[in-house]
């Protein structure tokens, strides 16, 4: 069986009211720090250590997304990521194994300023494009809104997510859900992922970004990009599997990412 990550950051500055009642402890405005992570939780949770289960409702009101993989000593994606993440769920179920339920989005109020976040082409993006409402970043694609629902079992290490909607600056909307298994083993097992996209947005815009002058070098402009895309695989290492229409040519293929900055292209059609 898997082991969810071991986490050394702790809690820390921990307040709360409390109250007991047999076996059952009942917390009223608990407010405190979980690593980097601002939390704070009401509800009660039972100390039988058989049968004592978890009730709680808990808000995350605002921590910056690489803060909080640190926090759960979790290893850098392959693309750069910024943006600041607030969150409301509710911990139920056993002690020793409690689930995860709720959603989460990027959050409008930054954790910290915009030029604070970790230098990368990700905080790049959001500092360019902040005045047309960025909120966050993957790579250099900037996003207006980002937004997901979320499982997490922490006997299984199985996060399920779903309605996940992301807006992005230079238009189109994506939608997506799926599972990833979130555990070491799961940073090297090809198995470990299975998420599905679909949507549109403007492929000369996001060219652009990674290609400077190309909107006024290229005389045909190829117009908004439609299709469906299915990441799986390893955590750190996924490769992506598309389906496409653009400019009226249809793609399809797999993007394997390999080791270092480069990418390989297969079975484009």
């Amino acid at each position: 069986m898997a082991k969810f990550c071991e986490i050394k950051s702790g809690f820390w500055d921990i307040s709360a009211s409390l109250c007991f009642r047999g076996q059952r402890i009942f917390l009223h405005n608990a407010s405190g720090w979980f690593g980097d992570v601002p939390l704070e939780a009401s509800g009660d949770f039972g100390i039988h250590p058989e049968e004592g289960e978890f009730h709680l409702m808990c808000q995350v009101s605002c921590v910056e997304v690489n803060a909080l993989m640190k926090t759960f000593k979790m290893k850098p994606l392959m693309f750069p990521l910024a943006g600041s993440v607030t969150a409301v769920f509710n911990c139920q179920g056993p002690l020793d194994a409690p689930i995860f339920v709720g959603s989460g989005m990027v959050s409008r109020r930054m954790s910290q300023s915009v030029s604070d976040f970790p230098p990368s082409a990700a905080s790049e993006a959001v500092l360019k494009s902040k005045e047309a409402g960025a909120v966050a970043a993957f790579d250099r694609v900037p996003f207006s809104c980002v937004s997901a629902n979320f499982t997490f079992n922490t006997d299984s290490c199985v996060a399920d997510l779903y309605g996940i909607r992301a807006s992005l600056v230079d238009g189109g909307e994506i939608r997506g859900a799926g599972n990833a298994w979130i555990c070491p083993e799961g940073e090297v097992d090809d198995t470990s992922m299975d998420v599905n996209f679909s949507g549109s947005m403007c492929f000369d815009k996001i060219l652009h970004r990674y290609i400077p002058g190309y909107l006024q070098l290229m005389p045909l402009k190829l117009g908004d990009l439609n299709g469906e895309t299915k990441l799986s695989g390893s955590l750190l290492r996924p490769f992506m599997c598309y389906f496409s229409n653009v400019g009226g040519l249809t793609l399809n293929g797999r993007l394997q990412r390999l080791k270092g900055p480069s990418a390989m292209l297969e079975e484009i059609s």
